[in-house]
């Protein structure tokens, strides 16, 4: 379950000046109306996309922060004329956030902890649902800014709903009134939500300025990683970079987590869910190949977790109902 967990104030001012260091550098992305404008990492984008990336930033910073303060009687009306900024994922330096002690004091963590990244969004901006590559997030807000998130548990239903408008817009407006346990959360500063693994959710900013977010990943939370990568492989010629990436991380965590060396209760189902996933992605052509290098790692924590005294050589059902299902 997601929580409201209380956290050291940031400067907004921190915030803004860390985030122009970032921006005529780091990757990030910037979007005008809905539309993206470019996201691609340095090297990977010309000067002029650059400059209208770094535009963008700044008009984005602008209508978030200046407008704010504005007493104006109506809000803000954008069109292709004046249109509304928004931008994503600047990675910033010199202003951290940590996962939440409980979050150390009850379960596994495997895998590294992203950096900090900052959101920026004027009063009006809306994000359609969506979840932060299948690990778990820690998510802040500085200074006035304010947000609503709509939040849906990962559950196997909502899951599958979620997939099935890969690849579309207005995915909240299409499935949101189908999707089961939904939570609306106000986050306001010196507050973080803790954001689990796989859940879909939509965010709407209620007071324009900057929220900042970190994930990571823990053991416990692995089934459902893979889980949210299961429902989504029927629809991989969709959305393949993002399942791609999803699939990147996991296997990380994955591998990270087998030389922790979880208790039996944690282990077995992280096993089991990963069989299922990998066969899953062996029919499709286009994985079948994918990350072979932390295919055969995993492969091989599997084979040194297996008693010595078994010869069968088999890992797959036999692992999984012989080692694992009993204490």
């Amino acid at each position: 379950m997601p929580r409201l967990v209380p956290i050291s104030s940031v400067s907004e001012n921190d915030v803004f000046s860390a985030v122009l260091d970032s921006i005529t550098t780091l990757s990030f992305n910037a979007y005008k109306n809905g539309s993206a404008v470019h996201g691609a990492g340095l090297g990977r984008h010309t000067k002029a996309e650059r400059n209208a990336m770094t535009k963008t930033a700044q008009r984005s910073i602008y209508q978030a922060t200046a407008r704010r303060e504005s007493k104006l009687a109506k809000p803000t009306q954008y069109s292709d004329s004046e249109p509304l900024c928004c931008v994503l994922n600047v990675w910033i330096e010199g202003i951290t956030l940590s996962p939440p002690a409980h979050i150390n004091a009850s379960y596994l963590r495997c895998g590294d902890t992203t950096p900090l990244g900052v959101n920026i969004t004027p009063r009006g901006s809306f994000i359609d649902l969506h979840y932060d590559i299948g690990r778990s997030g820690l998510s802040t807000v500085y200074g006035p800014c304010e947000k609503v998130l709509l939040l849906f548990p990962p559950t196997e239903k909502n899951l599958s709903l979620f997939a099935s408008t890969a690849g579309l817009h207005n995915r909240l407006a299409r499935i949101g009134d189908k999707m089961e346990g939904g939570l609306v959360v106000r986050l306001q500063s010196s507050l973080a939500i803790d954001l689990p693994s796989g859940a879909p959710h939509a965010v709407f900013t209620t007071a324009g300025g900057f929220l900042g977010g970190i994930n990571f990943s823990t053991v416990e939370e692995l089934p459902i990683m893979a889980r949210a990568i299961l429902a989504q492989l029927s629809v991989f010629k969709h959305n393949p970079d993002a399942i791609l990436e999803d699939i990147k991380v996991y296997l990380s965590a994955l591998q990270s987590a087998l030389n922790l060396d979880p208790p039996h209760d944690v282990l077995a189902p992280t096993i089991e869910s990963w069989l299922d996933l990998e066969l899953s992605m062996a029919s499709i052509d286009s994985l079948s190949g994918y990350c072979p290098k932390e295919k055969k790692r995993i492969l091989a924590a599997l084979n040194d977790l297996r008693p010595l005294q078994c010869n069968c050589g088999a890992i797959g059902d036999h692992l999984i109902e012989e080692h694992f299902k009993g204490g």
